[in-house]
């Protein structure tokens, strides 16, 4: 699977926070795609089809689904980044993640996420 440098991957179910996240990555020529915990059994095919440079999951909306997303996250041959949202504090999630954003987030914390993923990636 070929990576797709200008696409990511985000499952909130806020509206306001994917708006906020849409105008971010829009501002550095970054295509989200978007779905919420109601869609979540089409993670894997968005996968797929996108091959995103990072999947982006907020806890409250995946936490009831949050094993059957840890293992299709770790299905793939290729490993893509996870950065989990979370208002939540504790180390506890940070184990299957790759990355961590506690809420409120920064935008320097959303950027120096993307320089680490490009800076592993090439």
């Amino acid at each position: 699977m070929s990576v797709n440098p200008n696409t990511i991957i985000l499952v909130e179910n806020d509206a306001q926070t994917v708006t906020l996240l849409n105008h971010i990555f829009c501002r550095k020529c970054i295509n989200v795609v978007s779905i919420s915990s109601s869609k979540i059994d089409q993670l894997d095919t968005l996968i797929e089809n996108n091959q995103p440079r990072l999947i982006m999951l907020d806890y409250m909306s995946i936490r009831r689904n949050y094993d059957a997303i840890c293992r299709v996250l770790s299905s793939f041959a290729t490993p893509i980044p996870t950065a989990l949202l979370t208002s939540i504090s504790g180390d506890a999630l940070s184990t299957s993640f790759d990355y961590v954003i506690k809420k409120p987030f920064y935008l320097s914390d959303i950027s120096m996420i993307l320089q680490d993923v490009v800076e592993k990636s090439t």
